[in-house]
């Protein structure tokens, strides 16, 4: 799933749980607009994979493994490692509730998509109404 920097769903691909996590990205970063920035986890690590998306106009950062040769500074880690977890969030909320993709009990694909855009729906709209009315669903206060 690719989000906003604010943790808004703005794309996502269902695939397979083994599947390489650059090749569902693919899909998704070919619908973005050159000059793109795309914040992401050690997954998507991949000099010859992240330079064809440079090509392409899409910037692709990542935290560095350990043991490669050139790290990124310790202030950009830590810059990205804030972005990180507001994405996380969002995860962490497709999880949540009753309805937790997760655990969707769908019999059919379609029934899986459903379920799957249902929620993401439901998270954009929890978005829109905190962000322009400060209203949070989750506590039924307004701010």
């Amino acid at each position: 799933m690719l989000t906003t920097l604010t943790g808004a769903p703005y794309a996502f691909e269902l695939v397979p749980a083994n599947t390489d996590e650059r090749d569902a990205a693919d899909e998704i970063l070919d619908a973005l607009p050159p000059d793109s920035n795309v914040w992401s986890d050690k997954g998507f690590i991949g000099d010859e994979w992240q330079s064809n998306w440079k090509n392409e106009g899409i910037r692709i950062w990542t935290n560095k493994r350990a043991n490669q040769k050139t790290q990124n500074p310790k202030e950009f880690d830590k810059m990205l490692n804030s972005v990180r977890e507001r994405v996380e969030g969002a995860f962490d909320q497709l999880k949540e509730g009753g309805r937790s993709v997760e655990k969707t009990l769908a019999k059919t694909i379609d029934g899986l998509c459903s379920r799957v855009i249902t929620k993401i729906t439901s998270m954009i709209y929890r978005a829109f109404l905190k962000k322009f009315y400060f209203i949070d669903l989750l506590t039924y206060t307004v701010s």
